[in-house]
């Protein structure tokens, strides 16, 4: 799996062609399955090559079916289960999973981090700030979501603390600029109804990351309840090809574009409506025998 990763990232620096990606890929999943048909690692990157790379939901459902099937304790496996489960708005589910694979598997950081973000996206919000804060602690990464968790509980002076101090330890030369904290500026000043410090990080993060990341301007934006410019930057994301948000029906920071028809013909058009996500065929025996766990 971890080979699938490395090919994948190497194809988002401009290293390999997609081409050359899904060569090896294919080459070495056709080994490991002349050897072992059912081996769930194999299936499960088929469902990662078909979620993220193909964009293909029914595909990824049946490999991750196929996975979860193979080796339903697999720790790595219940991670990926579970985010997939959460796209596709199997909440319950999907939280099942990430606990069952935190079981399995007490040191798994990706399994911390990952419950603490479904936690966030299912508005379990205490349950996910507890996650991230020992997250936090273990590992002092995480921050920005830290403070998307208290802006989404209504605490957004703390949020403010959080992003500030998210730009001090910029300023130190203690983590990159990416310009996270400056986002959550722009959200958490507006929340609290300082709109001049808003608009002024707005600004500044339009300025130094609009063109390498418009996803985050429209999240911003969304926030804020400003639907055109929403919805003019969420297109210029689009014309910029894949940036990884998967997460449209889950995300709450796009909550305030529900229900506008330009929301909905999004959705339509990546598969995720609402019809679109029930007509895909994931067994529910699969995800039911984790929920008794």
């Amino acid at each position: 799996v971890w080979t699938i990763y490395a090919n994948w990232s190497a194809r988002q620096q401009g290293l390999i062609s997609r081409e050359e990606e899904e060569e090896r890929w294919l080459r070495l999943a056709g080994r490991i399955l002349a050897i072992e048909p059912e081996n769930g690692n194999v299936h499960n990157g088929f469902a990662w090559q078909a979620l993220y790379v193909d964009n293909d939901l029914q595909a990824a459902a049946s490999s991750y079916a196929r996975a979860l099937r193979s080796a339903p304790n697999d720790a790595e496996i219940l991670r990926h289960a579970s985010r997939f489960a959460l796209l596709i708005g199997r909440t319950d589910e999907s939280i099942a999973m990430i606990e069952r694979s935190m079981t399995l598997d007490p040191l798994c950081s990706y399994c911390l981090y990952g419950a603490s973000r479904i936690y966030m996206y299912a508005d379990r919000l205490d349950e996910a700030i507890a996650l991230r804060e020992r997250f936090i602690t273990l590992y002092e990464q995480g921050y920005y979501q830290y403070g998307l968790m208290k802006l989404l509980q209504g605490n957004a002076a703390e949020a403010v603390t959080i992003f500030e101090d998210i730009e001090a330890r910029v300023a130190r030369g203690e983590m990159d600029q990416d310009g996270r904290g400056i986002a959550g500026l722009a959200m958490a000043y507006h929340t609290l109804g300082r709109d001049e410090e808003a608009a002024e990080q707005l600004a500044t993060y339009i300025a130094n990351h609009g063109d390498d990341d418009p996803r985050e301007v429209s999240r911003i934006y969304a926030w804020r309840n400003e639907k055109d410019q929403a919805f003019e930057w969420f297109e210029r994301a689009d014309a910029l090809g894949s940036d990884g948000e998967s997460m449209l029906v889950a995300n709450p920071l796009f909550r305030n574009l529900h229900g506008d028809p330009r929301w909905e013909a999004i959705l339509e058009e990546r598969g995720y409506s609402e019809q679109q996500l029930a007509a895909l065929d994931f067994p529910v025996d699969l995800l039911t025998q984790y929920s008794s766990h």
